[in-house]
This record gives structure tokens, sequence and C-alpha cells, in this order.
């Protein structure tokens, strides 16, 4: 049997009209699109039952090339809240060539990897004019005549001569701290390699709209590799693009939670219709949502380690 099919808002939202006793509802109807909106609340139903919004189905990551100086950086436009940051390193790094595609990356031509040296690492590119748009993957081979790198998973992009790489060698952990503790530094500009960042909100300036952190120590090398953040975190449910494709978070919330966004859009129907229904239906839509959020933000036991000695 083949798998399912990704579920859509359209088919969402019809088939939970129809459960309503709507049958001849199809997309497009004025109905179907009134019921788009309800999804919009349902997402905010499930939000603010979670309190701090952290669900285990919208754990993402993004990377961000340092700039020195940087030490203010700001979070993700669909950030919610922090998970864990890593410092990236590498030894070898240039421009890459044209002739790049989806699957593969080549690299500068005086690159002098051997063809064994950076399978399985990861190699990131990003616009050498801002150290923005950065994209990674995994190598799986480097043909050293052509400096061909074979990537994995395929990536959304044909790098060419407007991008840079840098082929990542090691990683360590950047520490969280509180933004108080960045009052009490006796030297809060001090340089080198970041060690904390020190989440801080918006506080009203259009420029952290979604949220961003201090860096301590500030980035700064004395030589030109480039150094970049992997930076682990929460999708904020809110921001979330009802109608994004299927390499889309919004496509997995949909199926996994697709019975509790049914029972949601039939609530609603029932009180838009002003039908009894709405008493029970209700009753049961808060109690798969509470089950639903429970399941979501509750304590994560995948680092946990116990050790007996005798």
């Amino acid at each position: 049997m083949a798998a399912p099919a990704d579920v859509t808002l359209d088919n969402l939202t019809v088939e939970a009209l129809k459960k309503c006793g709507r049958s001849s509802v199809a997309a497009g109807d004025a109905i179907q699109l009134r019921a788009e909106t309800w999804v919009e609340e349902i997402k905010n139903d499930i939000w603010i039952a979670s309190r701090k919004g952290r669900f285990q189905s919208l754990q993402t990551n993004d990377v961000n090339v340092i700039t020195d100086g940087e030490g203010i950086v700001q979070c993700p436009s669909d950030f919610s809240a922090h998970l864990s940051m890593q410092l990236l390193e590498c030894e070898h790094y240039g421009v890459c060539q044209a002739g790049g595609s989806t699957t593969t990356a080549v690299l500068a031509s005086d690159e002098d990897m051997s063809s064994t040296y950076p399978v399985g690492k990861i190699l990131i590119v990003y616009l050498t004019a801002t150290k923005t748009t950065a994209y990674r993957a995994y190598i799986t081979a480097f043909n050293t005549t052509t400096k061909a790198a074979t990537l994995s998973p395929a990536w959304t992009i044909s790098p060419d001569a407007t991008y840079s790489y840098m082929v990542v060698d090691s990683s360590k952990p950047i520490m969280q701290g509180h933004v108080i503790q960045y009052d009490d530094l006796y030297n809060y500009a001090a340089r080198g390699i970041p060690e904390f960042y020190l989440p801080i909100g918006s506080a009203g300036d259009s420029n952290l709209l979604y949220g961003a952190y201090y860096l301590h120590p500030v980035p700064y090398r004395t030589d030109s590799k480039p150094w970049a953040i992997k930076h682990r975190y929460y999708a904020n449910l809110m921001t979330l693009d009802l109608t994004e494709g299927s390499t889309k978070l919004i496509t997995k919330i949909y199926r996994e939670w697709r019975n509790v966004f049914e029972e949601g859009i039939m609530w609603k129907c029932f009180i838009n219709d002003d039908d009894d229904r709405k008493n029970e239906t209700g009753k049961v839509y808060f109690t798969m949502l509470n089950q639903l959020v429970s399941r979501e933000t509750g304590m994560d036991l995948t680092r946990l380690q116990a050790s007996i000695e005798s």
C-alpha cells in the first residue's frame, strides 16, 4: 500500500466540513475559505494552551555565518525559543566556482583537500557579499581534479562564484547565559571566540523584531578563516504559513495534528451555525488539544543519562 499523500489545507478543511454534514462542500466555497481562517484560530488555541510554545515537532535549526564584531545577532523570523547553539570552525574554505548544482558545489581551483578528507563533513555555502543565505549539506564525495563536492541531501540552490564555502572541521557548544550576566561583566566588549549567548527580547526595537542574543566574547578572529553558528530552536507555530509546501513544517503539523484541526474546525462551524452540537464537540476538541500540548511539550528525556556503579 502506498504511503498516504501529504495533508493540505484544502483537504483538511473540506473533510472537516463534510463531517459537519456539508457533503457537497469543495475547495474555494465561501465556507471552506472561512474554515481556513479558523485554522489560524486553532493554531492560536494550541499556542495559548502551550504557554511556552516549545513543541517537539517544531524543533528546527539555522546556520548563521559570523561577522567579526557582530556582538548582537537577530534570531530567525520563525523563532520561538532557544534549544542549543554550536560554534562551527574550519580549516578549508574559499570561493565557489561556477558549475554547481543542487547536489554539487565546485570548490576553489586551489582547494588542496584529499578525496577522502571532507567525506562526511558538512559543507556550508553562503553569499560572499552579505554572509547571509547560508545552506549546508554533507559531503559524500570529492573529486580532486574537478574540485566538485557531491552533497546530500540536495539543496535548493546551484552555487556559483557569488558564494563562498567552508568545510566544517570542528564544533563546540556555546553555553546559554542570562542577559543579567551581561550587565555584570567588567569587560562586555571582550573580543575573541564566543563562549556564551545571552538571549534578549525585541525590547520594542523593530530591528530585533524576532528576538536576539548577545555573543560573549564579541566574535573576532586574527585570521581570515570563516566561522558560523548552528542554532537549534523551536519554531513559532503562529508564524507558519498555512499554505507552505511539502518541505515546510506546516505539512508535518497537518499530518501529525490532523484530528485536532478537524475537530476544531467542526466546533467553530457549529458555533457559526448556532448548532447545538457545538457544546459536545467543544469538549472533545479541548480534550484533544490538551492531550496534544501535553505530548508535544512534555519533559524531553532524550538527553537523560544514568550510570550504575557497584
